[in-house]
């Protein structure tokens, strides 16, 4: 069942009109007590989502969008634009999956299909160039790396393992892969097989810096020492490669900052 109700729709239409002048207060106005009285309104979800990515809070509008769809799945824009926060988050399975639900719920002469279509086109096309796959298992891999990531975050070392081999044997060109499963087994305090790991990341990326920061904490680890230091996730290809920013120069900074004990 969805909520419909002709005066919420008026006021989110309201509320986007506001966000299209990037008349950001006014727009949050409207629609902060309608989601307070209404939390489950597919259309105000929407409208929270439009005002995040108009602020470039991606996340934020992610966790709207989904929820807008997730109440009603066949709302076609907010799949679309489900698709565009992924974009600017550099989630391509993400947005794979939301283009995808755009072209087979939409009507084929709208325009957000016309450009759904083209996006996909366009995905294809790089994920062939850069990975060496379609898009299907492209997608397929990123399931089973977002379940290694998952396992990690609850502790199971093993089962990430498992979890990123799985996501390599349908692509091998994920770096982040190798240097995650690295990780896991320096937290296991298989030494040479991490080093094993963080070698073959840096095989796809010699550049990947995450890997070498870490291959560094793990070469000095003592044989059978298992890794113990706080394991930050980090998205490095959107945060760091993209912005032109380094991670090694700004971990190297925050160990400077550190105080001596």
């Amino acid at each position: 069942m969805i909520e419909l109700d002709e005066t919420i729709e008026k006021q989110v239409d309201k509320a986007l009109g506001e966000i299209e002048r990037e008349r950001f207060t006014e727009a949050r106005e409207i629609l902060s007590p309608l989601f307070q009285s209404h939390p489950h309104n597919h259309y105000i979800h929407y409208g929270m989502g439009v005002f995040f990515a108009f602020k470039g809070e991606n996340q934020k509008a992610i966790v709207h969008f989904q929820k807008a769809v997730e109440i009603f799945p066949y709302f076609v824009e907010a799949h679309y634009n489900l698709g565009i926060a992924y974009k600017e988050e550099v989630n391509i399975a993400g947005m794979g999956r939301a283009f995808r639900k755009v072209v087979r719920l939409g009507e084929p002469d709208d325009s957000v299909c016309h450009e759904a279509k083209k996006m996909l086109a366009v995905l294809e096309k790089s994920v062939r160039e850069v990975n060496g796959t379609d898009l299907d298992t492209f997608i397929r891999a990123q399931d089973f790396f977002e379940k290694g990531m998952s396992l990690m975050e609850k502790g199971e070392w093993m089962r990430a393992i498992d979890a990123y081999k799985e996501s390599l044997t349908l692509n091998a060109s994920t770096p982040q892969a190798y240097g995650n499963m690295g990780l896991c087994y320096a937290r296991l305090g298989k030494k040479e097989a991490a080093m094993e790991a963080f070698d073959k990341a840096l095989a796809i990326d010699p550049d990947y810096e995450v890997a070498i920061a870490n291959k560094l904490v793990a070469e000095k680890l003592a044989p059978g020492e298992a890794l113990e230091t706080p394991i930050q996730i980090v998205e490095y290809y959107k945060d760091y490669k993209k912005e032109g920013r380094s991670y090694l120069e700004e971990r190297a900074q925050e160990l400077k900052n550190q105080p001596e004990i």
